[in-house]
C-alpha cells in the first residue's frame, strides 16, 4: 500500500504502475491499494488522478489535446477528490465516491490502526496478516463469514485473539511454525 503527495508540474507526472494499468498524478494525494498483481484500489484525498493502460505510453499530459481525446474516449478514468477506482482480475473496473469517514477509515494504517466496520473475519484477517508474520487458518468454516468491527492496532494479533474469544467464542490454538488456527469453542 502506497500513499503518494505530489507537487503539481503538468511536465513531470507522477506515474505509478500497478498491473497492467498506470495511475497518474498531476499535483494531488492519492492512495494505492494492491490486494495481488492485477487488482487494486486507488483512492483519491486531494486533486485528481487519472488511470490508463500500461500499453498506452502514448498518452501524455503533455500533449493536451491528445490527452483530452483520450479522455472523451474511455482510454483514461479520470478520479476526483473521494472517489475510488477498483480494478479487480476479469471484472469491469468500477468507480465510486466514498464518504470522507470511508477514507479516514481505509487510510488508518498511516497511524498503525485497522478499522472494521462490519467484514467478514477472512477479509479482516487477511488484512491483518498484511502486519505480522503470524498467519491465519480457519479450521471451523462456521466462522469466516462472521462480521466484525472496531479499532485493532495494526499487528497486535494477541488483541484481536481476545476480543474473537470475548465477543464470538472463537478459540484459537498456535502452532511452531506461526500458524494460528482459528475455530468455535466447543
Amino acid at each position: 500500500e502506497l500513499l503518494v503527495e505530489v507537487a503539481h508540474d503538468k511536465q513531470r507526472p507522477l506515474r505509478v504502475q500497478v498491473g497492467s494499468k498506470v495511475v497518474e498524478a498531476i499535483g494531488t494525494a492519492f492512495n494505492v491499494y494492491l490486494k495481488d498483481d492485477q487488482s487494486f484500489d486507488v483512492i483519491v484525498t486531494e486533486g485528481r488522478v487519472h488511470v490508463k493502460p500500461l500499453a498506452d505510453k502514448s498518452i501524455s499530459v503533455a500533449d493536451p489535446k491528445k490527452y483530452a481525446k483520450a479522455i472523451r474516449d474511455n482510454l483514461i478514468q479520470e478520479l476526483a477528490i473521494g472517489e475510488k477506482l477498483s480494478v479487480r482480475t476479469n471484472q469491469p473496473i468500477a468507480v465510486e465516491t466514498i464518504d470522507p469517514t470511508m477514507i479516514n477509515d481505509r487510510l488508518s494504517w498511516r497511524d498503525g490502526t485497522l478499522i472494521f466496520r462490519g467484514e467478514t473475519l477472512q477479509e479482516a484477517l487477511k488484512e491483518l496478516s498484511r502486519y505480522t508474520p503470524d498467519s491465519f487458518k480457519m479450521v471451523d468454516p462456521r466462522i469466516k463469514n462472521v462480521r466484525i468491527a472496531g479499532l485493532y492496532k495494526a499487528g497486535d494479533v494477541d488483541g484481536l485473539l481476545l476480543a474473537l474469544k470475548e465477543n464470538f467464542n472463537i478459540t484459537h490454538l498456535r502452532s511452531n511454525d506461526g500458524v494460528i488456527e482459528l475455530s468455535l469453542e466447543q
